[in-house]
């Protein structure tokens, strides 16, 4: 049975799009990336299954006293369908690489990948603590009303999947919303760069300082992969696949990442992190694995 106790704020499959080709030995088979700490600068070489997660954080007790991971598993399902497309972008962007003509993705896809964006939008700390939060404040205010005839187990975690469903920013859905977007996909695959990620991975970036999805002149990046960078650009409903030459453009990205991240950022290359805790100002120590 699979053990939900252990549950991660990003998917270990997406972090996996950033993990080190080679792995010290007595790690068996288990995958592993750099991970730079903004707290203290530090650079570690750590075991996917070990970072961005906390014990039961999607899940609430039941009338037994039980963890329910009811959210858990539900994320499970979308993940499911994040593998099956981030290897159809992979795949269509290698057949662009080698032929040098633009392939058009599959239209299905492209509410999944909008969907997905919104998940990890949503489901990381800087963002979830806050949902469950209100969460909890609904099942307490609707306790007050209502007393022992009120069954508080089943109706936090419907407000919970009803906020997460729902993805509402004040006014508007975030998935329409990003499905309203042209998506750029940018490919590295030609270059030696390795774009990094972060506990914060989908961003929002604005020069005019007015972020959100309402405006026009926000753009949302997604790093899916070192070497794939989603971009949901100006209002359009079209994809873009991009083959991306100019690396100028990847050190903007990577301070951005670096600014944005709540405290960790993930890398294949520790020169990449080195290079982000400089931007940021940090000692950025690496830390050989033992």
């Amino acid at each position: 049975m699979p053990n939900y106790k252990n549950q991660h704020y990003l998917q270990q499959a997406y972090l996996r799009g950033f993990a080190v080709t080679n792995v010290p030995e007595k790690w068996g088979n288990d995958s592993a990336i750099w991970v730079l700490s903004k707290d203290s600068g530090h650079i570690r070489l750590k075991s996917i299954k070990n970072i961005a997660k906390r014990s039961h954080y999607y899940s609430f007790k039941d009338k037994n006293g039980k963890m329910n991971p009811l959210i858990e598993k539900w994320f499970n399902q979308i993940e499911k369908e994040f593998i099956k497309m981030r290897q159809h972008i992979r795949d269509h962007i290698t057949e662009w690489n080698l032929t040098n003509r633009a392939s058009n993705l599959d239209p299905k896809y492209r509410r999944i990948l909008a969907g997905y964006t919104h998940i990890n939008m949503i489901r990381v700390p800087s963002v979830f603590d806050n949902i469950k939060e209100q969460a909890i404040n609904f099942e307490k205010e609707m306790s007050s009303k209502y007393g022992e005839a009120y069954d508080e187990n089943p109706a936090q975690v419907l407000a919970l999947r009803t906020l997460i469903r729902l993805g509402q920013s004040q006014e508007m859905n975030i998935v329409d919303a990003l499905m309203k977007r042209t998506l750029d996909v940018e490919s590295f695959l030609r270059t030696k760069v390795s774009l990094a990620t972060s506990d914060i991975p989908v961003m929002m970036y604005d020069e005019s300082r007015s972020e959100g999805l309402a405006h026009e002149s926000t753009t949302i990046f997604f790093p899916l992969d070192s070497n794939i960078m989603l971009r949901f650009a100006e209002f359009g409903n079209q994809v873009k696949l991009i083959r991306q030459l100019d690396l100028t453009k990847v050190t903007p990205l990577h301070k951005l990442i670096g600014i944005k991240a709540q405290n960790e950022i993930y890398c294949r290359d520790q020169a990449v992190l080195l290079q982000i805790a400089d931007y940021l100002g940090l000692e950025g120590k690496v830390h050989k694995p033992l």
